[in-house]
């Protein structure tokens, strides 16, 4: 098997406890050999101060790259601006964008002082300073069309040099789109964004807004669960079950990138990294951490 090339995404806390969480919850990934870390800051849910000062507190656990984000329709155009300029004073070089979508693929409505789109963000960006870009794409059908491609290349152009796939609960969708990229001759790394269903009424709720079909029926198990009826210790286990069983066979069909969206919570990232062979880059820190059972 080829060596594994994995990344995670956090999430700004919105509170001291959240805080904490993040943190430990980055010193215990960040123990695996890994290529970035994502702060992930959307449409607002937390204030953007309050995203840069979790990025300062990211690059004190991480030893490897740190990735601000921007979502398309997350601020007006002069506060995009202004919050790049700060994240290239903090020496954050890469910058993880992604496009705005509702349900089924109906664009979101965008105020007039927000972007119409993300390549006149990533021209208005490059002209702040010489950042390079991550984008997001949507691996289901019903997003993914001819336009995508179009997007992806000129994507490319204007200085992308990774491809982060949305998340998706549907193996067949994401090979699809690999394919694709290689019939339209686009070689640029294709990360698949794997999303343990942890929390759960919070996935249920973005599967919903996005579309995203749920066709596994340990997925669907999940769903029909909630936090307040089922012991969290089995759903974390559940989840790390199905999000490894998912990596296993993408593994498989030759995929070998992976992007981890840990929602600040390590039980299952850390389970599946373990269970995959991810190499540890600061042993020590994991060490003491209980796993659950795979099988249970």
């Amino acid at each position: 098997m080829s060596e594994l090339s994995i990344s995670f995404e956090f999430q700004p806390p919105y509170s001291p406890d959240a805080a904490r969480r993040l943190e430990g919850a980055a010193q215990r990934l960040t123990a695996f050999a890994h290529d970035f870390s994502i702060m992930h800051w959307g449409a607002g849910a937390v204030p953007a101060d309050r995203a840069l000062k979790a990025i300062k507190s990211l690059k004190k656990i991480c030893h490897t790259k740190i990735v601000a984000h921007f979502a398309q329709n997350s601020m007006k155009k002069s506060d995009i601006t202004n919050f790049a300029q700060r994240y290239n004073a903090c020496d954050i070089d890469h910058i993880y964008l992604t496009r705005s979508f509702s349900h089924y693929g109906r664009a979101f409505q965008q105020h007039e002082m927000q972007y119409k789109n993300i390549l006149d963000m990533m021209r208005d960006l490059k002209n702040v300073a010489d950042f390079n870009f991550i984008v997001s794409v949507f691996p289901e059908s019903k997003f993914f069309d001819v336009q995508n491609i179009d997007y992806i290349k000129r994507a490319i152009d204007a200085g992308a040099r990774h491809v982060i796939s949305h998340i998706c609960y549907n193996n067949d969708h994401i090979l699809a789109l690999r394919d694709k990229l290689v019939q339209n001759n686009i070689h640029i790394p294709l990360r698949v964004g794997i999303m343990p269903l942890t929390k759960i009424k919070k996935t249920y709720n973005l599967v919903r807004q996005y579309g995203i079909s749920v066709q596994d029926a340990h997925a669907k198990t999940l769903f029909e669960m909630t936090e307040d009826q089922e012991d969290k210790f089995a759903i974390d286990g559940l989840a790390a079950h199905y999000a490894l069983l998912q990596c296993q066979e993408l593994i498989q069909e030759g995929i070998t990138d992976f992007h981890f969206l840990t929602q600040n919570l390590y039980q299952s990232v850390y389970i599946i990294c373990k269970a995959l062979n991810v190499k540890r880059q600061y042993p020590h820190r994991a060490e003491h951490i209980d796993t659950v059972s795979l099988s249970a």
